[in-house]
């Protein structure tokens, strides 16, 4: 069997097979080149220390809070090794709501600034050039798969005009006390019984039934033991009050 797999170096070697062999290549020498930085930062680590770091894994950069009078640099334990100075102003974000003195000396909401030409404040100095071919980009037979459909039995049917019975068009109750089903598979299944059987749609809206607390507590992990609650309509307050 092994001799069936040889290369009998015959024909042309096709330029995507070359292409991929080089990027493998330089993904190789990429990983060495970050492990052999990883391994000199250890290594300098210990020779400042004069012990042993125990870790071969890069030293984590600190996170570098900048602003215009210069920048605060924050250690492991989170806190700054330089202090704010609060009598330095930050750089404001020029996509902010701008006002402006109106006419009679009021102040008064600009409305351009409520308008942001995205196209002419794009920095396009900061970009960088992606050459996109068919062996850098990731693709395989899950790229373009369509995403499996979770079918109904009879049961979950059955459980599905139950909870229609209890709770109605409220498919968000009804996505909770259904396992495995979310709100927009309860709405989904809503139309296609609506379309199939529309009469059992009818008669389960019309007669509709009490809420099983028992059973939407279990499901939603809440207690609604206890009184009912009473809900009154807010009151409008008037001059007189």
């Amino acid at each position: 069997m092994s001799t069936i797999c040889d290369d009998l170096e015959t024909g042309r070697i096709s330029s995507r097979w070359e292409s991929s062999q080089l990027l493998h290549a330089e993904a190789k020498k990429r990983a060495r080149e970050e492990r052999a930085k990883a391994l000199a930062e250890a290594d300098e680590e210990e020779r400042e220390t004069g012990r042993s770091t125990g870790r071969r894994y890069p030293k984590p950069v600190l996170p570098v809070a900048k602003h215009d009078g210069g920048e605060t640099t924050i250690d492991n334990n989170g806190q700054n090794e330089e202090e704010f100075t609060y009598d330095e102003t930050l750089k404001a974000s020029q996509y902010a709501p701008q006002v402006r003195i109106g006419a009679n000396g009021e102040v008064v909401l600009d409305i351009d600034s409520l308008q942001v030409d995205r196209a002419a404040d794009d920095n396009a100095e900061e970009y960088s050039h992606v050459e996109e071919t068919d062996q850098s980009r990731f693709t395989n037979s899950n790229s373009w798969s369509k995403r499996r459909v979770v079918r109904w039995s009879k049961d979950d049917t059955a459980l599905f005009y139950d909870a229609l019975r209890q709770f109605g068009q409220n498919f968000d109750l009804i996505a909770r006390v259904l396992p495995g089903r979310t709100y927009r598979m309860c709405k989904n299944k809503f139309k296609a019984e609506d379309k199939k059987n529309p009469g059992l749609i009818d008669d389960a809206l019309k007669n509709r039934v009490d809420v099983d607390l028992n059973t939407l507590s279990r499901m939603t992990g809440k207690d609604f033991s206890g009184p009912t609650p009473i809900i009154e309509a807010r009151k409008t307050l008037t001059l007189a009050e």
